[in-house]
């Protein structure tokens, strides 16, 4: 389709997508005569602007309107026009200054940079969080904080941690009994997915032999407790009141549909697992997006990762017409960000 356009056809469709994104409104020939500097007149702008409409790039809403680009001409404009922009090291130092605080754990990574992505770019900030259960076990260690309470330490191969608080009803117990329970369990699940921990755990109380080994068992008894309870995948999501800023979403019918879509996540979690299936930056427009609660968005993603693994995926979730040039290098900037910080985790 490239070749079709000639430099004065892709100037125009350039200069429409430009006023559109700014406007939300449709754009006129002669607003493209007057503000952009094209040395045409606007009957010949208005016939450019109408093959492009038969190629499916424009739309015109009303007979009396301009054109509007379709959600395949956006799609164009953002493979064609946009190239790899860096940010100024200005803007690197503001979001850079934002994670400053050392002492997050995952979550709480993963829960600020949603709310760095809404702040940089006044749209909604989403991010899908490492599925823990799906790494492969490392280690756990234990820690006793008071008689009644222990802190199990979980890590997984790439590196994460996790840590859990566990009640305890048991009689007296030593640091030393639990190291002794941790290197047990280190040695019995290494290798296994967190997912397979807690089969593995289950089978082996099931076997008599251990019941008769008191530290065997009381090892699997205490690798149970920090195993169970369902550990669901977290999307975390912040700005969405930042849609309203836009009149095509802030219908109350449009805008309760997609408050309800966020706040629900599995529509979220659709397509931010698509956006981990490749390394990099993906760009989802409209109906590219498959999900009819979406109608109307766009998503701005990418995978993060550590040691070379793809953990999750972040981004921007916005109008179709947002500003594609700003955000995507700020989506770009910082989930390579989230990778280095997750590295020095």
């Amino acid at each position: 389709m490239k070749a079709m356009l000639t430099s004065r056809d892709r100037k125009i469709f350039h200069s429409v997508v430009q006023e559109y994104i700014i406007t939300g409104e449709p754009v006129s020939s002669r607003k493209i005569a007057k503000k952009y500097g094209i040395d045409l007149s606007p009957a010949t702008i208005r016939n450019v602007m109408a093959e492009l409409v038969e190629m499916e790039y424009l739309y015109q809403p009303h007979t009396s309107a301009g054109r509007i680009p379709t959600n395949r001409g956006l799609k164009f404009f953002v493979d064609t026009f946009l190239e790899n922009k860096e940010l100024s090291p200005q803007k690197k130092e503001a979001i850079r200054g934002k994670y400053q605080k050392t002492s997050w754990e995952v979550s709480g990574l993963m829960q600020e940079t949603s709310k760095i992505l809404s702040e940089f770019s006044h749209g909604t900030g989403v991010v899908l969080a490492p599925k823990f259960m799906d790494t492969i076990f490392r280690q756990i260690d234990f820690v006793l904080l008071r008689q009644d309470q222990i802190l199990a330490i979980f890590v997984s191969q790439p590196g994460l941690v996790q840590n859990k608080i566990i009640e305890m009803k048991e009689e007296d117990i030593s640091q030393d009994d639990l190291n002794k329970y941790s290197c047990y369990l280190n040695e019995i699940l290494s290798g296994l997915t967190l997912r397979e921990v807690r089969q593995k755990i289950f089978e082996e109380m099931k076997k008599e032999k251990n019941i008769y080994d008191i530290l065997l068992f009381s090892a699997l008894k205490l690798g149970q407790s920090a195993f169970c309870g369902d550990q669901e995948v977290e999307v975390y999501v912040k700005g969405q009141n930042n849609l309203l800023d836009y009149p095509e979403l802030a219908s109350k019918g449009k805008m309760r549909a997609l408050l309800k879509a966020f706040e629900e996540k599995s529509i979220l979690l659709k397509i931010l697992d698509k956006a981990m299936e490749s390394q990099g930056l993906q760009v989802f427009i409209g109906s590219e997006n498959e999900l009819q609660e979406m109608e109307g968005l766009s998503f701005i993603l990418s995978s993060y990762s550590r040691d070379r693994s793809i953990l999750g995926s972040l981004g921007v979730v916005g109008p179709t017409r947002m500003n594609y040039f700003t955000i995507i290098p700020i989506v770009d900037y910082i989930a390579k960000l989230l990778s280095d910080h997750l590295e020095e985790m």
